[in-house]
Formats: C-alpha cells, structure tokens, sequence
C-alpha cells in the first residue's frame, strides 16, 4: 500500500541527538538521476554492450527504461545489491538506429509522465528513427517550456508538429541530419544536454549563446565531461550517488553543527576537493547556512563580535547571497527551507528555472515557509530569508506533487515542531527509500519517528515502521506506473482522435471565416456606405420601437390582469352582500318561506295559436278575459314552511329573498283581499296595460337599434332601503346575458301597404326619397347618441343609488313596505320551445320574462317584483 494521505516528523530529542556524538549515522545516497537518464541514453545510441552501476530506480527513471523498450532497446534491471533504492541496467547499444518506428496514422506512443529529462532526451533521440513518435506526459508537464528544443530540431531540418510548441508533439524521425546548432539555455540547460546527448549519433555541431557563462551552464558542463568518460564501444560505468539527495542530509549536519549526526557515504565531494565536479549541488556542504542557536558558546561569541562590528562599520548586516546558476542547483531549495534557522539574513538570486520545473517552486517555497511563521520576500526571481528568533513550525505542508517540496520540508521537521506532510509518496520520483532512511535506527538510519495522521483532522493514528515507509514507496512505484501505462495508452488514442476532430473544426471555421469576410466584402462594394449606415440606423429604431411596443403591451396585459382581480373581487363583495341580505331575519324570528307551485289550466296549442297575448289586451278574448279579472280578484296567499294559510303580519316576510313566493289562494270571493295586499300587489287593469303597452312600443321604435340595458325605476315613494328594479328589455330585442333566450318578435303578419306604381316617378321624386332617407339616417344616428348618453347617466345613476343604498342599510332599518307602482308586462308569444320550458317551471334568471308575465295573473306578476325586492 502506499504511504499515508499525512504524516508527521518528530523532531530529534535532546537524547537522540546526545547519542550521535559518538554513534554517527551512516547514510548511502541512491544514484544521481540526472547521470542515470544521461548514461540510459548514451548506451542505447552506443555500439555494444554497456552495465550501469549504481543507477537511481525511480520514477523518472522508470519512465525512461520504459520508453526504451517501446523503441525495441534491448536491457535488463537487476536489484543493486549493495543498495535497495539502487539498480544494475544492462543495455545493448543500437549504434544510433533506433529498432522500432510508428507510421503517421498511428505514430509510436511514448509516456513520460513527469521526468523532464526523459521528455527533453528523447525529444532528440527519437529524431534519428525512421518513423513517427508521439511523446506525451501528465498535465504538469504539457505545461513546460520545450519550445527552444524543437526550434533547434527543426532548424536541424526534422519535421516536429505541435500546436503550441510544447508536448504533446509528433516527431518525424528521418536518420542523421549532419549541421551545426546554436540552442539557448534561458529556460532550461536540459535543451543543450539532449543536444549533445544525440550529437555523436546524429553528427551534430551543438553549441551554447557565446555569450553564455560556461560557470552558469553546471549541468551541460556535466553532460560534456560525461561524453568524454563514457564508454561508447561498450563496458561498466558506475552511477555517481546524487548530490542533491545527499544535500537533505547534509542539512540535518548544518542545522545541529555542534553535533554533526550524518556522516554521508559514497558521494563525490566537490571539484576543489578532489571530486569529478560533475555535480554542482556537491558544493552544498560548503554554503549551506548553520543553525546559530546549536552552535558552542565560543562560537555563539565571535559570530556576535563579527555582527557587531559589522553594524558599526555600515548601515546593517548584508545578507548572503547564493545563485541558482553558478552556486547551487536543486539544492537550493533545501538551502532556502532551513536558511531561517542561521543568525544571518540570506539572499537566494535567479531563481527563474525553479519557476518551469515540477511546480511553480518559488511561489511555492514562499507559501509554505510563510505557514511555518517565518519571514520570506518574494522579489521578482529573488527571495529573502530573515532570521526568525521565535519558534516556526506547527503547520501542513502542501507539496504539489513536488518530490523535492517534501523532502526539504521534511528535513526541516528535524528542527521545528509540528511539521506535517500532504502527499509524501511523491518522493518515489528520485529518493523512494527517503523516509525509510529517516525512520531507521543508526547507523543506518536517523531513527526519527514518523506519525500517520488523519488528513481531517490532523491527529496522530500510528507510528510507521521503516520497513513501511520504504516498502509503500517502492511497491507503489512499480504497480502505479504499470497500471497507468494502460491508462494512458488508450487516453493517448482519444487524445489523437479529439485533436483530429478539432484540427477539422478549426478548418471548417477558418474556411467560414472566408466565406464570411467575402461576402463583407461584396456587401460593402454592391452597397454604399451611407446607405448601410442609414439602414442599420433605421434597423435600430425599429429595433426599439419594437422593445417599446412590447413593454407596452405587458404593462397592459398586466393592468388588464389587476382590473379583471379587482372587478372578481368586486362581483365576489357584491355576491356576499346580496347573500348576507337575503338571510336577514327579523327579530320576530318569522318562518322560512317555502315556493309551492300550484297548478295552472294550460291552453291548448290551437287556442295559443289563434288567440294572441295581444287579443287579450283590446277585449277580443272576453272569456279569457273574465277568467283572469276572476282571479286578480282572489287575494294572494303567502306559502310559510311548506303550509299555506293567512299572510303574515306586515313585515314579518320582508327580506325573505327571490325564494318567497306568493299564490293565489284558493276559495277566496272576489272582492275579499288583503287590504295591505291589494295596495303593495293591485293589478293594473286593462286599459291602462293597453296605455303602457302603445308608449312602449313607442319608445321601442328608436331604440331598436341600440343595445338594451337594464333600466333602472325610480320611484318616489319607494324607500331607499329597497333594491331597485331592473325593466326587462323591449320586445324582440335580446336581453343582453348571456344563456338567457331573447324575447320572440310578435309572429303576428304586418300589415301590407299598397304599393303604388312606380314606374310614373319623376327624378325630382326620387331624389327627394333619396334626401328624406338620408334626414332619416341622421335622424337615427342622432337618436342613437342621444340614447347612449341618457344609457351612461342612467348607470352612473345606477351605481349612486346603490352605494346609497348599501349605506342606509347599514344605519336604519328595514321599514314596512310600500306600494308598488304599476310595471306594465311586454306582449309577446313564445315559441314552442320556451313555451315548453315555461310550462315546466319558472325560469332560473330573473332577467328573462317567464310565462307567467304574460298570462295576466298577478300571482306570477307580484312573486317576480318580490323576488326582485
């Protein structure tokens, strides 16, 4: 299993530290994996068989023994043993032709997940093929600058295809090309080494700016001398062991000088002590700051003489300086974690290759050292350390996925409390065995204890053991990589396929994008280009015309929406009201009136059809007539709770509603009604209903035209407690609801004029016809305003009287009632289906005139004027 989410270094107790006076630790370093890839590479373009020794197995080595053997390389990897993190490689050289190509449609997929050597060494490698390679990694390093590699390739004249000059790329190997190249080493030295790496295979001329500072260039000094002392023709080369590794270690010396605990083996020492000087981190021993509070008090006395004398000859202490090009490599990082614990301030300059590599690392170091509590600047490609006399530490640390991150964090947990690790597994890319050496016992190891924490909360849950921490590593370096080669062999595929799809996108685009300026083009020279401008002008103003309209219209959509609520509303009140008013009772608690229909002769069809309504009224129909005059004479009866029996006393009905009915009573003599009934419920005799029947018909002449309204009766001696009375509408004009069947014209044959002949009218007579006809027309408008006007007066009328009357309501009571004026029913016939609807019963609007109205009973006539009451 791999290491854990978190873990936590303890720092080295007083006694441990006691311990290391006279037992030292024994630390080996693993292989350099900067010489590693270089040598990897230099066997494969070699002639015979090579055997490296003491090579670094880690992941970016992993990854460039895996590329090898996709090219068809023949090697074997065998444990090391002398040390577990490090491996014995046998290669056979391909005397600089490479075995195995891929062709355009497939090219020959090549992972480098995030070695930047390999990336850039096989980037020169695979130009000396012959066939295609597609060299690809993890996201972080599609983001690497390769751009001056494959512009120095291209120049060397190798079709390289890479859409932002950077991986992924395709490159088109076509054997040796000889020439001469220059190659700037501005964002990386790597750019020279793969160069000079495939120089003596592909016949190369490979140099640097010449203004380049060979002093700043360490790492393609390194790549020349190595040239130099490797064996081409075949044999053994030995691994020098990693400076910048062994620089953790040197640390831990640096920060407890007084003790020194490490003693590093097996690693060459720097160029003026006798060492190859191919590594310029080896130099780290020498600048790496010390930790002033461990030094002896001797010590601790002339560091604070040579301060204060320093104070006195200048304005303040100048900090130490150390370049990243001509001092110090990788290891300046560890260099810049533990600089806090010096009694000087440090300087750390060009920093700008640190910025391009695994992570953005100067950012990084800064934020990191920031939640430790301690006192860095970030200036431009500069950062300033201050000395920090207060404890630092007790923070996580966010490593990036930077394996370099966690070992300078971790080594500076030795000191500061408290100093938690995110993601330690990333070590495996160049020291897998890097806590196992921490957390084992000397002289082997350190013996520092090691925590898993929860990555939550942060708490302690175990200890790990050594045989953990180095086991998770290594086991997890192999299986991962194994199984991410799968992965990324058929994400590789995908990828080729959506860059496809979208290179025939952007062309479909660009194709377009011609079309379109094309016709601009022609647009512009067909047209004007006042007159464009006039039409794009007038374009607008529509534009907001149309934006204006349709605010408009939803503002009154929107007004039409609030008036129909509130008109509900209003209908909803008025219903209540009328409701609330019909259930009043008296305090006399008088008995709910119950509607008894009693039954009523029927005429035949024959007799309604040869006797008409208006027969009745000039005497034609004497019988009929009697007949009627007999029962207008009977006193009405009142119908209460189901019995009938004598009206009840005045009052005691009133308010009863629409549902009272009164009928006449049967047995009654002539003559013997009520005398409070005969002067609230008298029928009109019939002359006078003829009198009202000839100024209807009258008034009905000039309203014909106009749409009926409901009319409202003022009468003097109604109270104004009383609902008013709306008129049912002329004959043979609709009645203006909805539902309701409009009033019958009268079926009965006008009278036929003579007509005279006309064929003796003169053109004076015709033209005064013509004239009297158009007088009539205006005649008719006129009285159509006229009548539209007393309509709207009479319903502002209306709505008064009604307001006044909902409010005297409220304030008095009801009085008695009073008699009735006279209401004069329209004649008419009804057609047999309203005949027949009659006959079953009264109908359910009070609008529309019923049967009864036109039968001449009083009964039916005075139950309509309650109801409306």
């Amino acid at each position: 299993m791999p290491l854990p989410e978190l873990i936590e270094i303890v720092p080295l107790s007083p006694e441990q530290l006691q311990s290391f006076v006279t037992h030292k630790a024994e630390i080996m370093v693993p292989g350099s994996k900067s010489i590693t890839n270089r040598a990897i590479v230099l066997a494969a373009l070699g002639k015979g068989q090579v055997v490296l020794k003491g090579a670094l197995w880690s992941e970016d080595t992993e990854a460039m023994v895996d590329c090898m053997q996709r090219l068809g390389i023949q090697l074997e990897v065998a444990v090391d043993p002398v040390l577990e993190a490090n491996r014995i490689i046998t290669i056979q050289g391909c005397n600089g032709k490479l075995p195995k190509g891929g062709t355009s449609d497939a090219p020959l997929e090549l992972f480098v997940a995030n070695a930047g050597t390999a990336a850039r060494f096989l980037s020169a490698m695979v130009c000396l093929g012959n066939g295609v390679y597609r060299l690809s990694g993890v996201p972080r390093m599609h983001e690497r600058p390769q751009k001056e590699l494959i512009r120095a390739l291209r120049s060397l004249g190798y079709r390289i295809e890479t859409p932002n000059d950077k991986l992924p790329a395709v490159f088109y190997g076509e054997g040796a090309k000889p020439g001469a190249v220059t190659v700037s080493v501005e964002d990386s030295s790597q750019f020279a080494s793969a160069l000079l790496l495939s120089s003596r295979a592909g016949s190369w001329n490979v140099s640097t700016p010449p203004d380049a500072n060979p002093d700043e260039l360490p790492y393609v000094e390194m790549t020349r001398e190595l040239l130099k002392a490797f064996p081409h023709e075949g044999g053994e080369f030995q691994i020098e062991a990693d400076a910048s590794s062994a620089s953790y270690f040197h640390a831990v010396n640096a920060m407890f000088p007084k003790i020194a605990p490490v003693r590093v083996l097996a690693c060459q020492p720097p160029r003026t002590q006798g060492g190859t000087g191919w590594q310029i981190d080896a130099e780290f021993p020498r600048l790496a700051p010390r930790n002033h509070k461990m030094r002896s008090t001797v010590q601790r006395l002339m560091s604070f003489l040579t301060g204060m004398a320093q104070r006195v000859c200048s304005a303040g202490q100048a900090p130490r300086v150390i370049s990243r090009k001509t001092d110090l490599g990788d290891s300046i990082m560890t260099a810049i974690t533990i600089a806090t614990l010096s009694e000087s301030p440090f300087k750390f300059v060009k920093l700008g290759v640190l910025r391009k590599q695994e992570c953005e690392r100067v950012q990084a170091l800064r934020d990191e050292l920031t939640k430790c509590k301690v006192d860095v600047k970030e200036v431009e490609d500069t950062l300033e350390v201050a000395p920090c006399e207060a404890a630092i530490g007790d923070a996580s640390i966010h490593t990036y996925h930077d394996h370099r991150m966690a070992m300078c964090f971790a080594t500076l947990g030795l000191a500061a409390p408290g100093i938690k690790i995110e993601d330690p597994s990333c070590v495996r890319k160049t020291v897998p065995s890097f806590f196992q050496i921490l957390s084992a016992p000397p002289p082997r190891g350190l013996g520092v204890e090691i925590w898993e924490c929860d990555p939550k909360t942060g708490g302690r849950l175990r200890k790990l053991t050594a045989s953990e921490a180095v086991i998770c590593s290594i086991s997890t370096n192999r299986k991962s990589y194994v199984q991410s080669r799968r992965v990324v062999d058929a994400a590789a595929l995908l990828a080729t396929q959506e860059e496809e799809e979208m290179s025939a996108e952007q062309s479909t685009i660009r194709e377009l994008q011609g079309r379109i300026e094309a016709l601009q083009a022609k647009l512009n020279a067909s047209v004007p280009r006042e007159e464009v401008t006039s039409l794009t002008a007038q374009l607008r103003r529509l534009e907001k015309q149309h934006e204006e309209l349709r605010s408009a219209y939803a503002e009154a959509m929107q007004r039409a929406e609030d008036a129909e609520r509130r008109m509900e509303d209003a209908t909803r009140k008025l219903e209540d009201f009328r409701r609330v008013e019909s259930e009043k009772v008296p305090a006399a608690a008088a008995p709910a009136v119950t509607p008894v229909k009693e039954p009523r002769p029927r005429r035949s069809r024959v007799a309604a059809k040869s006797q008409p309504a208006w027969q009745d009224l000039i005497g034609l129909n004497q019988p009929a007539k009697r007949r009627r005059r007999e029962e207008e004479a009977k006193p009405d009866r009142f119908v209460c709770n189901g019995a009938a029996g004598a009206p009840p006393a005045a009052g005691s009905c009133e308010g009863v509603g629409p549902d009272a009915v009164r009928q006449p009573a049967r047995g009654r003599k002539p003559g013997a009604a009520d005398p409070v009934e005969a002067q609230a419920f008298a029928r009109p005799s019939a002359e006078e209903r003829m009198e009202a029947l000839l100024a209807e018909s009258a008034r009905g002449v000039a309203t014909a035209t106009a749409a009926p309204q409901p009319t409202t009766l003022k009468h003097e001696d109604q109270p104004r407690s009383r609902p008013l009375l709306a008129l049912p509408p002329p004959p043979g004009l609709p009645s203006g609801r909805s539902g309701v069947s409009p009033t019958p014209p009268d079926p009965s044959p006008p009278r036929r004029r003579r007509r005279r002949a006309s064929a003796d009218l003169s053109e004076e007579a015709t033209k005064a016809a013509l004239a009297e006809a158009e007088a009539h027309q205006v005649k008719i408008q006129k009285l159509k305003q006229d009548l539209e006007k007393k309509r709207q007066g009479l319903q502002t009328k209306r709505a008064t009287l009604v307001s006044s009357h909902e409010g005297l309501i409220k304030e008095s009571p009801t009085p008695a009632p009073a008699k009735r004026p006279f209401q004069a029913p329209m004649p008419k016939v009804l057609p047999k289906p309203v005949a027949k609807q009659a006959a079953k019963g009264p109908a359910t609007s009070v609008d529309a005139p019923s049967e009864s109205e036109d039968s001449g009973k009083g009964s039916g006539y005075c139950s309509k004027l309650s109801g409306k009451n």
